[in-house]
């Protein structure tokens, strides 16, 4: 078996590792976006050994405010306030996920040529939804147990954590509106993507995923689950990559 090659690198504060197999082509970019709370070793040797097989380098970053880019205010914050700014964080991370991008185009890690695949778990499905919608060099979306609603999903969070619904939140829900990738779905059209929820997922309801594949061409797969990933959804995964 191919030893794994680990780079640990860091770009305007946006810390991040690559993986790939040594001496092995790859032909093929990934960038995997963890969930909330988690940082970029959030993802099991398993799930990086059979993405790499499949002839991909993988990119994880941290999340903006997670793992090494935690700002001493974010760390003060409770869960209800962090919560607040959950769609902010995807938003700037997929952003920076483009810096990345181009700062490995730059270094002559990738090239442009290379199939781009974007995937994430919950938050991080989130994040890869939006990348995909600002982002056309993508071909390939997975979204697990991820939300493509901004405006709705915030909604919800307001509800179930119960941060005001003052002028900050409505200016918020302004702001989303115009970026909504399910508001904003034509923007997902001649992508690969697989959607999955958890029939029983009350933290990500898939109602949004559910909402998003009536929309646009996709593969959209209900497991009967909390808010988890399975043994099963993996080997579907593995499958469509």
């Amino acid at each position: 078996m191919r030893k794994i090659i680990n780079i640990e690198d860091r770009y305007q504060e946006i810390t991040f590792r690559y993986l790939y197999k040594q001496d092995q082509k790859y032909d093929k970019v990934m960038f995997f976006f963890h969930g909330f709370n988690g940082n970029r070793y959030a993802i099991d040797i398993e799930w990086i050994e059979r993405i790499l097989e499949k002839g991909y380098l993988l990119v994880i970053l941290d999340a903006e405010n997670h793992g090494d880019r935690m700002s001493d205010e974010y760390k003060r914050l409770d869960n209800s306030n962090r919560q607040k700014l959950i769609i902010e964080t995807e938003i700037n991370t997929a952003n920076d996920a483009k810096k990345i991008y181009a700062y490995l185009l730059e270094k002559d890690v990738i090239n442009n040529d290379m199939l781009l695949a974007v995937m994430g778990v919950s938050m991080g499905g989130a994040i890869a939804l939006y990348l995909t919608t600002i982002f056309k060099k993508i071909q390939i979306l997975v979204s697990l147990i991820g939300s493509p609603s901004f405006v709705e999903f915030y909604k919800y969070k307001q509800k179930v954590y119960k941060f005001e619904n003052n002028q900050e939140y409505k200016k918020r829900l302004d702001k989303y509106a115009k970026i909504d990738p399910l508001l904003n779905y034509h923007l997902f059209s001649g992508r690969k993507i697989l959607l999955t929820g958890g029939s029983r997922d009350k933290i990500v309801p898939m109602i949004y995923a559910e909402e998003l594949s009536k929309k646009i061409e996709a593969i959209f797969i209900v497991y009967d689950l909390e808010h988890e990933v399975s043994k099963e959804m993996m080997e579907d995964v593995y499958k469509f990559i």
